[in-house]
């Protein structure tokens, strides 16, 4: 069985269902969202999956990092946006040193302002592409990769992840997760695991906006959709 974790016997607390998403349940549970995490996800389906058109992809990136620019916004002021800040509070209240474990927007941002952000494929590109604008954590998953319903929960000790670059870790004190009946499938809110990735062969998805108290719910939707607009410019879209 393909798997990155051990299932957990239980979960802890009772499952607050959030109903701000279109298409898959995904459930909260109550010692989550005390934290401040809440999410908003959609699924799609019929997607289709290509390699970026190159030019595309380096002119989108050209016009979010002017973008950024016109908010004043450089790798010294970064950590000062709303979202970013927001962020990096809630990081500190799981026990995780955002300058050591950035969120994911602040890493991508970061490193589309030193460097550029490689290209993986369409949808992928879309989904850092869209992060980066907005400074939403976005994560997207092969939604005929995922077993049963999802739940954000707190990770149980001892529990496995496989991250998407294959890496194994061992998760010893209690951090938020996104998980299926395998097992985790996110750390919440900066990083992807391998099993559900997102390939060429993939035909639908469901993607997630992550939230945190100090950050604007009415954003995450919007974020969502800049995912598919992307996609399709840079040649990927529907089947």
């Amino acid at each position: 069985m393909e798997s990155g974790v051990d299932r957990p016997s239980r979960t802890r607390h009772d499952e607050i269902v959030r109903h701000h998403f279109t298409g898959m349940e995904i459930s909260i549970t109550e010692e989550v969202s005390a934290l401040g995490a809440f999410i908003e996800s959609v699924e799609r389906k019929s997607i289709r999956v290509e390699r970026s058109r190159q030019v595309v992809f380096d002119a989108l990136s050209g016009n979010i990092r002017a973008m950024m620019a016109e908010r004043g916004l450089d790798l010294e002021r970064l950590p000062g946006e709303r979202n970013i800040r927001s962020l990096r509070r809630f990081y500190w209240k799981i026990s995780v040193d955002p300058t050591k474990t950035r969120p994911s927007s602040e890493a991508l941002a970061r490193r589309l302002l030193r460097k550029g952000l490689p290209t993986i494929n369409s949808l992928v590109d879309a989904g850092n592409l869209a992060s980066v604008e907005t400074l939403v954590p976005l994560g997207i998953y092969d939604s005929e990769r995922i077993a049963g319903a999802l739940t954000l929960r707190m990770s149980e000790p001892g529990e496995h992840f496989i991250g998407i670059d294959g890496s194994r870790s061992t998760l010893e004190s209690p951090v938020p997760v996104l998980a299926d009946e395998k097992g985790i499938i996110h750390l919440y809110p900066y990083r992807d695991g391998r099993r559900t990735r997102i390939t060429f062969e993939t035909k639908s998805v469901i993607a997630v906006a992550c939230g945190v108290e100090g950050m604007r719910g009415e954003d995450l939707g919007p974020a969502l959709e800049r995912i598919w607009s992307y996609n399709e410019a840079l040649g990927g879209g529907e089947r």
